[in-house]
């Protein structure tokens, strides 16, 4: 999440189109509240548990509301999603070509686009796991903590 808020505080993140992706989130006070509950209930014993703070997020969302936790307005345009693509294609053949790592690859695109949302919904059921945080709350946060550590 770091290189993200710092490739949009660069204007190095273009405007993101409007893709329907769907990503997770876990604060890591939560993770230490999910573990600790998974350790204490024995109706745990054997049982694994993934764990989110329950919501899903877009890429796009997560760069608007970065966007705005730096101060910035939101672009009322997009980059449209052929153009990413053709960029990566140039970052690939780049990586071939001085065989090194281009920061805009396949990989990269892949990562931004596809879906990596998992259901907290065992755990929530199983042990009564409630999460506390979310990204939502959590984004400003990050931004401050980024700022201090930039001036």
């Amino acid at each position: 999440m770091i290189c993200m808020i710092d490739a949009v505080a660069r204007n190095r993140f273009p405007p993101w189109p409007q893709i329907d992706n769907r990503r997770s989130f876990l604060h890591v006070r939560d993770l230490i509240a999910a573990a600790f509950l998974a350790t204490t209930r024995p109706q745990a014993c054997g049982r694994t548990y993934l764990v989110t703070d329950s919501k899903d997020y877009s890429t796009r969302w997560l760069y608007e509301r970065i966007r705005l936790a730096l101060g910035k307005p939101v672009p009322g345009w997009t980059v449209p999603y052929w153009v990413l693509a053709t960029a990566v294609f140039g970052g690939t053949w780049l990586e071939k070509g001085f065989q090194g790592r281009m920061p805009f690859n396949q990989e990269a695109l892949h990562k931004l686009t596809q879906d990596a949302w998992f259901s907290s919904e065992r755990i929530r059921t199983d042990l009564g796991f409630t999460p506390r945080h979310n990204l939502e709350q959590e984004i400003p946060r990050m931004v401050r903590e980024y700022l201090d550590r930039t001036r």
